[in-house]
């Protein structure tokens, strides 16, 4: 099979060009239209790249950087997507940025700008020959993680791990007619695109949540996948618009969903609601579809996948003990871009280790939180995203996060962001999650009209504390 994903997509298109390749609010592109402006700004870039050794940043509309990817790999091209942090893109190695707004800085890095002028050069220009030679090591993309540190890890992928990965995200997690609401960005939008294009099936492009709506609706959408805050946006989406939303199954990623979503999509659309646990270097791991009253449950292991739970000195524990997580999946990534540090932290004798304390029954994956999110209150461990979803319970409480920060005098405080319309009163919401989490429950609560989240819905803990800190000066 060629590697080459512009050539291989067009063998599988074949006589049917007339397929619709892209659906959106803002268009509809046929499989002859995208292969022809594909091909033409993939002619573009070789007139600005020097030759195949190349990471283009893309700046670009869902649409456009579908047609974009493909015109990059068609000529051998590593993409990745823009960011504002200059030191990743530079760790990256870009050498250009592919955008569609001429008022963005991208410093020493050359831009391209697909304004009106450059589209009406594209309509004229002739298409090169595509690249016959990418080999399987070759990059092909490069994905940023920065979870919710802010501090950007660079995680490569090549030819081979991709198609790799591709086929194995198809089998896991993709069917019927399928839409993604997380962005090209993030690794399981990026995949959702590229492997509805690559096997000429429609991508629908995701935008705001009223958009999102309306394609799920013109397009007979029965799976959607998404962040629970994007989920989330969607279902209010629904309710304000009075419109009716019947799906089959809903994927919820990037972060456990509460139980109270759960229910709120299931009587709403009467879908199959599925948690997926995935990470960005190991791709989807397991998968879960019920006992939503257990906040550690994450899901059955999928076939495919090895997972060990290991203590300090990387042993293996009994079933059911807690230790650290290890994961071995098909195209994983095995190291970050200039950070050989983190990589030796992370990646270790063929494994990845996502730094996610768990207990395995059997294939059944309980999380006990992430190590470095752990909070250790008087010696009472707590997972910060169990109290976020208990918080969420609450009649008066509409989001919120858990944070932890140190005091002027040295001591670790525990605190929690929440926003409500009518805010219930501080002691009676601690003794509200007392209940289940005792000396554990935040001392401090901080109002917030919105949390701060990242793009997979992950709470922003530590810029959290650093706000009340400033706010407060505790």
């Amino acid at each position: 099979m060629t590697l080459n994903s512009f050539e291989l997509l067009a063998t599988r298109v074949g006589l049917n060009t007339s397929a619709t390749l892209i659906g959106s609010t803002q268009m509809k592109m046929s499989a002859e239209e995208f292969l022809d402006v594909a091909s033409r700004l993939a002619a573009l870039l070789s007139e600005v790249c020097s030759d195949s050794n190349q990471v283009i940043a893309l700046d670009l509309d869902p649409e456009l950087f579908a047609i974009a990817t493909f015109a990059c790999h068609r000529q051998g091209y590593a993409v990745c997507q823009f960011r504002s942090d200059l030191d990743a893109l530079s760790s990256a190695k870009c050498t250009l940025v592919l955008t569609q707004n001429s008022e963005i800085t991208c410093g020493p890095i050359p831009k391209l700008v697909l304004n009106q002028t450059a589209m009406e050069k594209l309509s004229k220009i002739h298409p090169v020959e595509p690249l016959n030679n990418i080999q399987k090591e070759d990059l092909a993309c490069i994905f940023f993680s920065s979870g919710t540190t802010g501090v950007a890890k660079l995680i490569p992928v090549t030819y081979e791990d991709l198609f790799l990965r591709e086929k194995f995200v198809r089998q896991a997690r993709i069917r019927g007619n399928y839409m993604s609401l997380l962005g090209n960005g993030t690794f399981g939008g990026f995949m959702t695109m590229f492997s509805q294009i690559i096997n000429a099936q429609p991508y629908l492009a995701p935008r705001t949540a009223n958009q999102n709506l309306r394609v799920i609706k013109n397009w007979q959408v029965d799976h959607v996948f998404g962040s629970p805050a994007q989920l989330e946006a969607l279902a209010t989406s629904a309710i304000v618009d009075s419109e009716s939303l019947d799906l089959v199954e809903i994927q919820s990623t990037g972060n456990l969903i509460s139980r109270a979503l759960v229910n709120k999509l299931s009587d709403l659309t009467g879908a199959l609601v599925t948690n997926v646990y995935a990470s960005t270097e190991a791709g989807v791991v397991a998968m879960k579809s019920g006992d939503w009253n257990d906040d550690s449950y994450c899901g059955e292991v999928l076939d495919g996948v090895e997972l060990e739970v290991v203590d300090t000195d990387g042993k293996l524990v009994p079933n059911g003990s807690v230790g650290e997580l290890r994961v071995r999946s098909p195209g994983q990534s095995r190291y970050y871009v200039g950070n050989p540090k983190e990589s030796a932290k992370q990646f270790r004798d063929g494994w990845f280790y996502p730094g996610d304390l768990a207990t395995l029954h059997g294939k059944s994956l309980y999380l006990m939180g992430r190590k470095l999110e752990i909070i250790n209150a008087g010696g009472v461990k707590v997972n910060p995203i169990a109290m976020d979803h208990l918080a969420c319970e609450h009649p008066d409480i509409d989001d919120a996060a858990t944070f932890t920060f140190e005091s002027k005098d040295g001591v670790m405080q525990i605190g929690m962001a929440f926003v409500s319309g009518n805010p219930p009163e501080p002691n009676l919401l601690r003794l509200y999650l007392a209940r289940k989490f005792g000396d554990g429950a935040p001392q401090h609560f901080f109002r917030l009209a919105e949390i701060p989240r990242n793009e997979l819905g992950k709470a922003k803990r530590n810029a959290i504390a650093d706000a009340y800190k400033l706010k407060t000066s505790v």
